[in-house]
């Protein structure tokens, strides 16, 4: 699909633009002049990001609105066939009339949200840092000069990294405490069971030494 836009107002680029879209595969392609680039890019027109956008989302509507079609809202009200009304003109008036009223209010509605969080400028302004960004190989961007000292920066990461580390050792090193804890009330609890044990056995030597006692005296 190509279409031409035209300059209906100063959000618009100017006549000549070209659109090829192609909403089954989701492309979009605008080719626009050099003098439209820099306006997009200073906020003057709407830029190529900001186009997309409503059209993308203009696009969800018309989708949205058409899982909807007119047999199915026909279908709902059947029951009035039986009314002497020419029933299907009606509701295909209705039918016509509401979900294009919909559609034109959803899309203003978006429009008047876009304007008053200034959405196209935004994307204008990510557009020029953008395009600010030198290219490196294969047209990508380079990431953006860090405006810290080099020194300063490597001094940083080093400070980052012993904190990094020093975390690291000190959730060791209280492993190692509650670890050490832990074998100290088993050891704890194993000298109890081995006094209780103990005390167990000499109570029955004793037992027996008076039964052997008990037995000689009768003996004798």
């Amino acid at each position: 699909m190509d279409n031409k836009i035209e300059n209906n107002s100063n959000n618009d680029i100017k006549k000549g633009t070209t659109l090829n879209v192609d909403y089954d595969k989701g492309i979009l392609n605008l080719e626009i002049s050099e003098d439209d680039v820099l306006k997009c890019i200073s906020g003057e027109i709407e830029g190529i990001r900001m186009i997309k956008l409503r059209m993308f989302h203009d696009l969800v509507i018309d989708r949205s609105l058409s899982e909807l079609p007119f047999q199915k809202f026909y279908d709902c009200y059947s029951s009035l066939n039986g009314n002497n009304l020419n029933t299907k003109s009606f509701l295909s008036y209705l039918y016509t009339n509401v979900f294009q009223t919909l559609s034109e209010r959803i899309k203003s509605d978006f429009q008047l949200i876009c304007q008053e969080r200034q959405i196209s400028i935004r994307l204008s302004e990510l557009e020029r840092l953008l395009r600010e960004q030198p290219t490196i190989l294969n047209d990508k961007r380079a990431p953006p000069p860090s405006s810290i000292n080099p020194e300063e920066q490597v001094m940083s990461q080093i400070i980052d990294l012993k904190m990094t580390e020093r975390e690291r050792l000190l959730n060791i090193y209280q492993n190692l405490l509650n670890e050490n804890k832990k074998i100290k009330r088993q050891e704890t609890d194993l000298e109890k069971q081995k006094t209780i044990l103990v005390d167990q056995i000499n109570t029955k030597i004793e037992n027996i030494r008076k039964i052997v006692d008990l037995s000689v005296s009768l003996d004798s």
